[in-house]
């Protein structure tokens, strides 16, 4: 039980430093950089409160994110991001995904066209490739094969099917978090309203971009930084059937970018602008957490409260056991 709390923890910071790393690999500001970890290490995995698979995968094309803003050797870093995006699919069949689809925009925004043709890309493909069939070929040799397409395929896209509908991914960069203020206000849906702050940000930076991008054009770590984060969050989100404020992803780091662009020669406004970010993060953060993790004292943590965090077992944990939902416990059922 206690190894699940501190995977979760190095996970949630590992997603924090990774994301600083990125803020500061693209704009060289010490101040958003920390704001852009802060941010992120509150929402990632905190809100949710314990190690989850799709921000599993998340954090793993993340780290290949990062290594490509690294001054590692062309082909070294060609080679292990593909191998990192090879075993991000095995982690999440979507989220791995559409991430990976992510940092492949990102990637062809960084480099020309003609590097399609170069060594290096096909060592990252062929990376990529055995990765994933080094880890299908082992699931081969020591699974049950029905059992493997049954739990791996047929049953994902059986439980989260509604999720599954690829129109959501345009709508997505329309309507972020596929929220409707009219409907909520209408239905009295205060958490709706709540989450659509975060909306207006991403609103925001649509202006932003659109402002400032020819300095995207001459800013090539910026750009690719940005071009990840904002699309593989605006990706995801509608693939996790999870709550919004568990969907933050890479808006920490969009944002922080977001401001460099707004006023990328006076440090001092970025600070204000930053410092500004990170109190509305706070303000934002605190009612989330209470309702998610600390309300109700005293009720057991399979029901989405972690207050009772200390001590914690395997079978009481919120994301950690095979029956945590009435779908797998049929399916497991099933087998039995």
């Amino acid at each position: 039980g206690i190894a699940i709390l501190l995977l979760t923890a190095s996970a949630n910071a590992a997603a924090a430093f990774l994301v600083q790393w990125m803020v500061w690999r693209a704009t060289a500001d010490v101040s958003l950089s920390v704001v852009a970890g802060l941010f992120t290490g509150g929402w990632y995995l905190t809100t949710m409160g314990s190690w989850y698979c799709d921000h599993a995968a998340y954090l793993v094309v993340l780290g290949a994110a990062a290594l490509w803003l690294t001054d590692v050797p062309t082909y070294r870093k060609h080679v292990a991001a593909g191998l990192i995006i090879g075993l991000s699919f095995w982690f999440k069949q979507t989220t791995g995904t559409l991430a990976s689809i992510a940092f492949g925009l990102a990637y062809l925004s960084d480099v020309p066209f003609s590097a399609l043709r170069r060594a290096p890309f096909w060592a990252m493909v062929a990376a990529a490739a055995s990765a994933f069939g080094a880890v299908l070929g082992v699931l081969l040799l020591i699974s049950d094969h029905y059992l493997l397409l049954k739990y791996f395929v047929t049953l994902p896209l059986i439980f989260s099917h509604a999720n599954k509908n690829t129109s959501l991914l345009l709508a997505m960069l329309v309507t972020p978090y596929l929220l409707n203020p009219i409907r909520a206000i209408r239905g009295h849906h205060l958490g709706d309203l709540d989450m659509y702050l975060v909306v207006i940000l991403i609103y925001f930076s649509y202006g932003v971009i659109l402002w400032r991008r020819q300095l995207l054009r001459e800013r090539s770590p910026l750009r690719f930084a940005l071009i990840f984060l904002f699309v593989s969050t605006m990706l995801c989100v509608p693939m996790v059937g999870r709550n919004l404020s568990q969907l933050m992803w890479g808006l920490g780091g969009v944002f922080a970018l977001v401001v460099y662009l707004a006023v990328p020669g006076d440090s001092r406004l970025r600070a204000r602008a930053g410092v500004g970010l990170l109190l509305f993060t706070l303000l934002f953060w605190v009612p989330h957490i209470w309702v998610d993790q600390l309300s109700r004292p005293g009720i057991d943590m399979t029901s989405g409260r972690m207050s009772a965090m200390w001590p914690v077992s395997i079978n009481t944990g919120r994301f950690t056991s095979l029956m945590d939902s009435p779908g797998q416990a049929l399916a497991l059922a099933d087998i039995a």
